[in-house]
């Protein structure tokens, strides 16, 4: 989807109740410069996206 940019909404179940999530241009620069990574999705019910 070109102009798309994803976004994150913390889960307060797992995050702290003040948490912010960062902007995408920063989660992008960080997996740019790593060497390896893990990242995982869900849709918008929560469940797991298939593979």
């Amino acid at each position: 989807m070109p102009g798309f940019e994803p976004f994150a909404e913390p889960d307060t179940r797992y995050s702290h109740e003040n948490a912010t999530a960062g902007p995408w241009s920063a989660a992008m620069e960080l997996l740019t410069r790593s060497e390896m990574y893990w990242l995982s999705t869900v849709r918008p019910d929560g469940r797991m996206s298939p593979r």
